[in-house]
């Protein structure tokens, strides 16, 4: 939901639509068609990340990113975040992450290069204590400094518990961490990362979950 009260809808081959508070839909013209993921500038212009880089739109006119696109690595964008520190954090569906400054000038790329355990990034969240959270194929990668891009951890209980594919993170009002995975929804205590598994064993009608 933007901040107009708009509600932004990716499709997988009708582009971007739009539905406004009175219930009206319409159709955001571009020239893309597979869209994975929305962030919303503080202008109230919409960022889309879509399978061919990303677009900037105010709702009537889209233009193409390039002063981003061009730096990137891999342009089919699975998800897209802002830090503390203003920072744009773009995960890519094969090269990892990239992140810009507020001026959009690339300050790192990160991927199996540089220790993660996968290119894959399929979400990405920054939670109340500012710390950085990338969902990956293999795992989760954990930014646990405010602001320091270089400092970066695996969450090594997931292994233990038969967990790779993360596909979705969320937040609770307790600041825990909620992780959509292929064995089962897990549960992060946001304080001491003590790790809980729940699975179609404790009731879920299904232990495995779409990406975002």
């Amino acid at each position: 939901m933007s901040k107009k009260g708009q509600l932004w809808i990716g499709t997988d081959s009708r582009g971007a639509l739009i539905y406004d508070e009175t219930g009206h839909f319409s159709e955001v013209k571009t020239s893309f068609s597979d869209v994975r993921t929305f962030l919303e500038y503080d202008n109230g212009e919409m960022l889309i990340g879509t399978a061919s880089g990303i677009y900037v739109s105010d709702g009537e006119k889209t233009t193409r990113l390039d002063s981003i696109n061009d730096k990137l690595k891999d342009q089919i964008i699975q998800d897209m975040a802002y830090d503390s520190k203003g920072n744009l954090w773009v995960g890519t569906f094969g090269k990892g992450v990239a992140i810009f400054g507020p001026d959009l000038k690339l300050l790192a790329a990160l991927d199996v290069s540089n220790g993660f355990p996968s290119n894959a990034i399929n979400a990405i969240r920054c939670d109340y204590s500012r710390r950085m959270w990338l969902a990956t194929r293999n795992g989760i990668v954990l930014f646990p400094t405010p602001g320091n891009i270089t400092d970066f951890s695996t969450l090594v209980p997931l292994d233990s518990l038969g967990i790779t594919h993360v596909k979705s993170i969320e937040e609770d009002k307790s600041h825990n961490i909620w992780l959509g995975t292929n064995k089962g929804l897990v549960r992060i205590d946001g304080k001491n990362l003590k790790v809980s598994l729940y699975s179609d064993s404790n009731e879920l009608e299904s232990a495995s979950f779409i990406e975002n």
